[in-house]
């Protein structure tokens, strides 16, 4: 169980028909949620909570925030973490605290790069994973690349400082804002070197030993995604897939549509 809080004033459904309203609850209100357990109703995805005043029923996933502290990470002065209050880091990507929160492996990964890679790749199981699934909120591209890169022992923000100020404060939409992936695009080109990012002038061998991204930049939103070893794409979006060909996810990195498109891989150690 996590702990979260209504982020807006929220209807608390019948636990035996969602259909139904029990009560209305206030922002601020406190619920503990076990994220495994969910349905989907009226294209919205709704988790069981309980209330200690109100008792059990269904909570719509847009109406609720986790109980989060913003702790700035420790090995650099501007890389920036959500990690939880209390309790241990998401241990995979169908617990949806890791929408938000870094996910933890729980084995050591081999030093060979494509075996790291396929590891990975199956462990966060995009296609299916509940927490990459679109829905209501939005696509989660920037969120998959997010926990690939961290995973891999690189850095893509989820959240980042607002104007690139670093605070004594970390407060999101007050010092630090989320990334999606147009901000990310911006990211690369002015921070991204700092974290051990550079430009790719052969994506297509670059990424057989380093972790290699394609990022877009275009109104209303942009992408990101993850390039396999054999130059296949993975990505979340709107559609989710292990291995988009090139010729599909080409149609999208090079349209006339976006305002900007490149490639970036880690600098070889």
């Amino acid at each position: 169980m996590s702990n979260y809080k209504t982020k807006t004033n929220l209807n608390l459904r019948r636990e035996e028909d969602i259909r139904i309203v029990k009560s209305v609850m206030g922002v601020g209100h406190s619920l503990s949620i076990e994220k495994t357990v969910f349905r989907r109703w009226l294209g919205k995805l709704f988790f069981l909570a309980k209330s200690e005043k109100l008792g059990a029923g269904w909570v719509w996933e847009g109406g609720i925030v986790e109980d989060a502290a913003y702790i700035p990470q420790n090995t650099t002065s501007k890389a920036v973490h959500l990690l939880p209050k209390k309790g241990n880091l998401p241990k995979d990507a169908n617990d949806l605290r890791s929408r938000i929160n870094p996910i933890k492996i729980g084995n050591t990964l081999p030093d060979d790069y494509i075996q790291s890679f396929e590891i990975i790749k199956a462990f966060l199981n995009v296609e299916k994973s509940l927490a990459f699934q679109r829905s209501e909120m939005g696509t989660m591209c920037n969120i998959a690349a997010y926990q690939f890169a961290q995973l891999m022992g690189a850095y893509v923000p989820r959240v980042w400082w607002i104007n690139g100020v670093v605070s004594s404060e970390v407060a999101l939409k007050t010092t630090i804002r989320e990334m999606t992936a147009n901000c990310l695009f911006n990211w690369f080109a002015q921070y991204g070197s700092e974290f051990g990012w550079e430009i790719s002038e052969n994506p297509k061998l670059d990424c057989q030993t380093q972790l290699t991204i394609a990022v877009i930049k275009r109104k209303p939103i942009g992408h990101i995604g993850v390039l396999n070893p054999d130059f296949t794409m993975w990505q979340a979006g709107a559609k989710n897939t292990n291995a988009e060909p090139i010729k599909s996810w080409a149609k999208w990195f090079y349209s006339s549509k976006n305002t900007g498109a490149m490639f970036y891989t880690l600098k070889s150690k």
